[in-house]
């Protein structure tokens, strides 16, 4: 499978997203960088791709297993050094650590252990974090 996006900037820091179904959606900094705040930086784009991607991954695990759950809330959050993105030589532009904490509604405490399992070795988003030697932790709880 395949996927590609388009992305155009067409003034200052903004640049719009688009794939090949359709959906769109807007890039940018926010103010103090430049921006116009009209939509997430691309650091903030990728934490919620990894919340988005573990929820989903958990759905389906949850699914697969017969194992009925309530709501999903994923909060992610990431430290990087802002220095690297301002072209300082020798610091990485991106995440060092990144971290998930994930409520699920309904979640027996039996089925942790797997969900976060199957999170670390599904979701490919986490896979990807982990290739750019990103240190990931996920932390799934019944809520």
């Amino acid at each position: 499978m395949q996927l590609s996006i388009r992305s155009e900037s067409l003034q200052g820091m903004q640049s719009i997203q688009c794939t090949d179904s359709g959906l769109s959606w807007t890039i940018d900094e926010p103010v103090s960088m430049g921006g116009t705040n009209l939509g997430p930086n691309p650091l903030e784009a990728v934490l919620g791709a990894w919340a988005g991607c573990l929820s989903i991954v958990i759905r389906m695990v949850c699914q697969e297993n017969g194992w009925p759950i309530g709501p999903v809330a994923v909060h992610a959050s990431g430290e990087f050094d802002p220095r690297g993105f301002m072209g300082i030589p020798g610091v990485s532009p991106y995440f060092s650590t990144a971290e998930a904490t994930v409520e699920v509604s309904q979640l027996d405490a039996s089925w942790v252990e797997p969900l976060t399992q199957s999170a670390e070795s599904r979701c490919p988003v986490s896979g990807l974090l982990r290739a750019a030697g990103v240190h990931t932790s996920i932390a799934i709880q019944p809520k």
